[in-house]
């Protein structure tokens, strides 16, 4: 999540919460693949799109019941290593 400022080993601080509004950075689970992301979030009528940092990546898009948000990213605590 390079382009989201996010780096390997940094913690991510959420407010734990299940609304959002467009454009957040969420953690959300996708319910049928039992898989959790990190992604901005877009409800577009019945269906919710998780917009990842990368221009590069692909939006995903999945029906709006599929979709549970577990918290906001609120915070960033970066890790560093001794050099």
């Amino acid at each position: 999540m390079v382009d989201a400022f996010i780096g390997d080993g940094d913690t991510i601080i959420l407010e734990k919460t299940n609304k959002a509004l467009n454009g957040e950075m969420v953690a959300a689970k996708i319910n049928s693949e039992n898989e959790t992301t990190l992604k901005r979030i877009f409800i577009e009528g019945n269906n919710t799109r998780l917009q990842p940092e990368n221009p590069l990546m692909d939006s995903m898009y999945f029906p709006s019941k599929d979709v549970s948000i577990l918290g906001k990213v609120v915070a960033v605590w970066r890790y560093m290593p001794n050099r």
